[in-house]
C-alpha cells in the first residue's frame, strides 16, 4: 500500500476539486474552515442561550394547580380557606419536619405523621 497517494475529491459545499490525502476527506479548507466557524457560532449561541434561560426566574404554578391544592388542603385539614388565606398562609408557613406539609405555627408535625408515629 502507498501511504503517500494523493486523491482529488469534489467538495460537498462548493463542488470545487480539491486534494487530499484519504477518501475521508469531505470539505476543501475553505469550506472547512467555515463549517469549523458555523458550529462554534452556533454553540456559543447555544450555551447564551442556557446561561439566559438560567437567570429568568422559573414560572409559577397556574391559578389551577393551586385551588387544587387549597381543595386538596382544605380536605385533609377540615378548614374553609379561601384563596387569599392560603396565599397568605403559604408565605408565612411553618412546614413539618417529616413530610414538608404545612402546619400551625408552634408544632414541628403534623397531625398525620403525629398519628404514624404513634401507632
Amino acid at each position: 500500500m502507498n501511504e503517500n497517494k494523493i486523491v482529488k475529491i469534489h467538495c460537498i459545499d462548493c463542488g470545487s476539486v480539491f486534494t487530499a490525502k484519504t477518501r475521508k476527506a469531505l470539505r476543501c479548507e475553505k469550506c472547512k474552515k467555515e463549517e469549523i466557524y458555523r458550529k462554534q457560532k452556533e454553540y456559543h449561541l447555544k450555551e447564551r442561550l442556557k446561561r439566559e434561560a438560567a437567570k429568568r426566574p422559573k414560572p409559577k404554578a397556574s391559578l389551577n394547580d393551586i385551588l387544587k391544592e387549597l381543595k386538596q388542603y382544605n380536605e385533609d385539614h377540615g378548614t374553609h380557606l379561601s384563596y387569599g388565606q392560603y396565599t397568605v398562609m403559604l408565605s408565612n408557613a411553618e412546614h413539618c419536619v417529616c413530610c414538608g406539609a404545612i402546619i400551625p405555627e408552634g408544632r414541628q408535625v403534623c397531625r398525620r405523621c403525629e398519628l404514624k408515629q404513634r401507632g
